[in-house]
C-alpha cells in the first residue's frame, strides 16, 4: 500500500490550483461588494428575451432591463446576475487556474466558454419566462432559484471538467 506524501508533487500542484483560484475570486468578491452592473448587457437580455417571446407569438415588450408580458401581471427584469457573469467569469477563472495548461490552450478555451455559457444562460432566462407565462409566478421560483441557478453552476463545473481532460497531457 503505498502512503500518502504530503510533498508530493500533486499536492502541491493541488494547492497552487486553489491559492491562485482564491486569488482570481478576490476581483468577483470585490464586484460584489461594490455593487457592479453593466446595463447594456442588461438590456440585451431583455431585449433578445423579448424578441424571442415575440417570435413565439406572445405579446412582450422590452423597456430598458424591464420587460413587458402580456399574460403577466409583474414586469419581470433583467438583473446583473441574470446575465450569468458570475458564471462566466469563475469559468475563466477556473480554466485559468488549471496547471499544466498553456496559455495559448486556456486562452482558447475561455474564449469558446464565453458563447457556450451565453447561450445557455440565454436559454436559461428564456425559459423561465416561458413556464412563468404558462404556468404562473410560483413556477418562477422554483424555474429560476432552483434548477436553473444550480444547472448553471453545474454546467460550468461541467465545461471546465471537459476542459481538463480534453486537454490532459
Amino acid at each position: 500500500m503505498k502512503r500518502f506524501a504530503w510533498r508530493s508533487e500533486e499536492v502541491r500542484e493541488t494547492f497552487a490550483f486553489l491559492l491562485k483560484l482564491n486569488l482570481l475570486a478576490l476581483p468577483l468578491y470585490l464586484a460584489m461588494y461594490l455593487e457592479l452592473s453593466f446595463e447594456p448587457l442588461q438590456e440585451f437580455f431583455s431585449w433578445l428575451v423579448v424578441g424571442t417571446l415575440n417570435l413565439l407569438g406572445y405579446q412582450a415588450e422590452a423597456y430598458g432591463k424591464f420587460m413587458k408580458v402580456e399574460e403577466l401581471p409583474f414586469l419581470p427584469y433583467v438583473s446583473w446576475d441574470s446575465t450569468g457573469w458570475k458564471s462566466l467569469y469563475f469559468c475563466v477563472a477556473l480554466v485559468a487556474a488549471t496547471p499544466r495548461r498553456t496559455w495559448k490552450t486556456k486562452a482558447l478555451y475561455a474564449l469558446l466558454a464565453i458563447p457556450c455559457i451565453f447561450l445557455v444562460n440565454y436559454a436559461r432566462l428564456l425559459t423561465t419566462m416561458l413556464l412563468t407565462i404558462n404556468f404562473g409566478a410560483w413556477a418562477f421560483d422554483l424555474v429560476h432559484s432552483f434548477l436553473w441557478r444550480e444547472g448553471l453552476i453545474f454546467f460550468v463545473l461541467f465545461y471546465w471538467i471537459l476542459f481538463v481532460y480534453m486537454t490532459k497531457k
